[in-house]
């Protein structure tokens, strides 16, 4: 199986909220993760301001999962 980690690109963002909405169930009660075009600007906003730094799992080419670094202080 041939997994990959890479930068997420805000051209990822359709494809991050279809997961997010998909795997709810999965996340309630500890998170709440973005579902709407909205939300993910919001989201974004952090990456473009340099504050987070979001990285992309894929598994054979599919979204397995996201990580964050967040609230980098330079």
């Amino acid at each position: 199986m041939e997994v990959r980690i890479r930068a997420a690109r805000r051209a990822d963002g359709g494809r991050l909220i279809a997961a997010n909405l998909a795997a709810r169930a999965f996340h309630a009660p500890w998170v709440a993760p973005f579902g709407t075009e909205a939300a993910f600007e919001a989201w974004w906003a952090g990456i473009d301001q340099g504050r987070r730094v979001a990285l992309l799992v894929e598994a054979e080419g599919a979204l397995a999962g996201v990580f964050n670094l967040n609230e980098i202080v330079r």
